[in-house]
């Protein structure tokens, strides 16, 4: 519960301009989960901000047994929140084609993975709408966490759930790139428990099996 009223939080704000601003949101969001204005030090809410004040205690510990696989040119931003939210995962790895994620993923079936994508690693948007929706349609288990600096805002909700479960504007920052992860996840479970699955011959499973 904490961590979903953090993103909605944080993510409806995420656009805040101004220092003031920002700490106004932050001091909101520590209210709406109860926590006092100490729990989180408010340069948690700032892209490039040292792990040493991200809330880690909001993020669920299930991220351990996930390999995250990163789809990224050089981009240094995103390199550096990847590399303070590592520890959480059991291992991270930086793939720079498409058809190399693609390889590594069907090697493991798409399980236990997560997939974070820097939209840039594209040479258009059509190749990278195309790419992911038919990543997304033969590994459904996938959660995918998209990226790109011309997003206006992080979107953890339904606008591009076509091609990724959540995504986020560039430059991000730990604490973000943490949650995104942790919902991705949750999306694909959700998925999962409000759709009934194919069978093996294609038909849609009955709730009891008969």
């Amino acid at each position: 519960m904490h961590v979903t009223k953090w993103i909605q939080l944080f993510s409806t704000h995420a656009d805040a301009e101004n220092a003031a601003s920002k700490h106004d949101v932050l001091a909101k969001a520590k209210a709406a989960l109860g926590l006092s204005p100490e729990a989180i030090p408010d340069t948690s809410l700032c892209a490039g901000s040292s792990n040493e004040h991200v809330p880690w205690e909001l993020v669920p510990s299930d991220l351990a047994a996930h390999d995250v696989i990163v789809l990224t040119v050089e981009d240094l931003d995103l390199r550096a929140a990847v590399s303070d939210v590592r520890h959480l995962t059991r291992s991270t790895t930086y793939i720079e084609s498409f058809n190399a994620a693609l390889s590594w993923i069907s090697s493991r079936r798409g399980d236990n993975i997560i997939f974070v994508v820097n939209m840039a690693a594209f040479d258009d948007s059509e190749a990278a709408v195309f790419n992911l929706m038919t990543l997304r349609n033969d590994f459904p288990q996938l959660p995918i966490v998209i990226l790109s600096r011309t997003f206006k805002q992080n979107d953890f909700g339904d606008e591009r759930k076509a091609i990724a479960d959540c995504s986020l504007k560039i430059p991000t920052n730990p604490t973000v790139l943490a949650l995104s992860l942790s919902s991705a996840r949750a999306c694909v479970w959700r998925r999962f428990i409000a759709e009934p699955q194919a069978s093996g011959d294609g038909t849609k499973a009955d709730g009891d099996g008969t």
